[in-house]
């Protein structure tokens, strides 16, 4: 069956949305009356804050999760990971130096928001986005006391444990370095380095000290977490591997898909649009390049936004199941 564009872009953002409420449920917060199963991918607070910024202001549930969250968490983020990202006029930025100066009162943070180059998905225009930014300022100073017992505590499982291990590493690469050798045998710091953000000297300044502590051994540039089930022991969590997804990656490439889509549409491009086509490549290629595991491991969350990719989507010669004419 042919799914029309329309179809394609509510159900991407379906699933999306899925995803996002699912990870900020077992980060404990309430955000749904009927919760589904914990989903087995560790969950990268910075990246699931990075992704819910587009859709704050055309979902208020989320928004207030994340701040909900945000109130009793605050300390928890790293957001050197996320300055690179501030310094660009991408909506969410401006959301997120939104939220950033209400907590941070008196810091340098431009009081005023700035306008940004395009509208988050679901808005029509950069002002609504600065019309949001102004709202949410003043909720954020009136959110009531009573909801901030609304947040409870994180889910015990595996989809967490980069919170427990930042518990007991803090915010540097160290906690990083542990998992990814959680989820692999091996690694080489590069790769550690393109997941994290932290910089390649970090990695391997980290690697060399637990060499010398004898908590990992390198051979050729490669290291290996020596003793894993201690380490399992101590993030309280079964003896079995741990699950990774860039979760950057992940959902950047949904957005841009869900943006170019929206452009798209008022525009009035065709279906199999070169523009909407190459992005559909880009987003399925990025959804499978994000899996950190190797071999690769069944990540539930991740292939609930693959399956909208048809196994015909395969083909060299890519165009959208949507785009295709109906069969005869």
């Amino acid at each position: 069956m042919v799914t029309s564009p329309t179809t394609f872009e509510t159900d991407l953002r379906r699933k999306l949305l899925d995803v996002i409420y699912g990870q900020w449920l077992s980060l404990g917060v309430a955000v749904s009356a009927s919760p589904s199963a914990e989903a087995p991918e560790v969950i990268d607070p910075e990246a699931l804050l990075w992704v819910s910024m587009e859709f704050l202001p055309t979902e208020p549930r989320l928004a207030e999760a994340v701040l909900l969250w945000l109130h009793g968490h605050w300390n928890d983020i790293i957001r050197q990971r996320l300055k690179h990202r501030l310094g660009t006029e991408e909506p969410r930025a401006c959301i997120w130096r939104t939220i950033e100066q209400a907590k941070l009162p008196g810091n340098d943070i431009q009081s005023q928001p700035v306008l940004p180059d395009e509208p988050c998905y679901g808005l029509d225009s950069p002002e609504q986005v600065v019309q949001f930014c102004e709202t949410l300022a003043q909720h954020i100073h009136t959110l009531p006391s009573s909801l901030l017992n609304r947040v409870g505590e994180p889910a015990g499982g595996p989809s967490t444990t980069l919170l427990r291990a930042r518990d007991i590493f803090g915010s540097d690469g160290r906690h990083f370095l542990l998992l990814y050798l959680l989820g692999n045998s091996r690694g080489a710091p590069r790769a550690i380095q393109e997941w994290t953000g932290y910089s390649l000297r970090t990695i391997t300044d980290t690697v060399a000290r637990w060499e010398k502590a004898r908590v990992v051994s390198v051979e050729h540039g490669v290291c290996r977490l020596l003793a894993p089930d201690a380490w399992d022991a101590i993030l309280q969590q079964p003896s079995r591997r741990l699950i990774l997804v860039d979760w950057f990656k992940a959902f950047d490439a949904c957005i841009r898909l869900l943006r170019t889509l929206a452009k798209a549409t008022r525009a009035s491009l065709p279906p199999a649009s070169p523009v909407i086509t190459a992005c559909h490549r880009e987003t399925r290629d990025a959804l499978s390049a994000s899996l950190l595991n190797k071999p690769r491991a069944e990540a539930t969350s991740l292939s609930k936004l693959q399956s909208l990719f048809s196994e015909g989507d395969e083909r060299e010669d890519f165009t959208p199941s949507y785009a295709r004419p109906p069969a005869r």
